[in-house]
């Protein structure tokens, strides 16, 4: 938890569905059509998912992960 002038303080919020207006790629890569992300933070964690659609690949996770505060040295 964070600590501020002595008392603890928890916070908690999710945003869901963030979409991307716009995304590029290599010459290579499929188009990409659609991405998702939901984020989440909960106290010290911020949990995050990318889901992407492309040309032949429906809406599909692609990317999940967490991220935790450490304390301070």
């Amino acid at each position: 938890m964070t600590r501020y002038q002595g008392c603890q303080r928890q916070f908690s919020w999710i945003m869901k569905g963030i979409f991307a207006a716009r995304a590029t790629r290599t010459p290579t890569a499929l188009a990409v059509e659609q991405v998702e992300r939901d984020i989440e933070v909960v106290s010290d964690v911020l949990r995050y998912e990318l889901r992407m659609s492309m040309e032949s690949v429906p809406l599909t996770r692609h990317l999940v992960g967490e991220l935790r505060r450490t304390e301070e040295p």
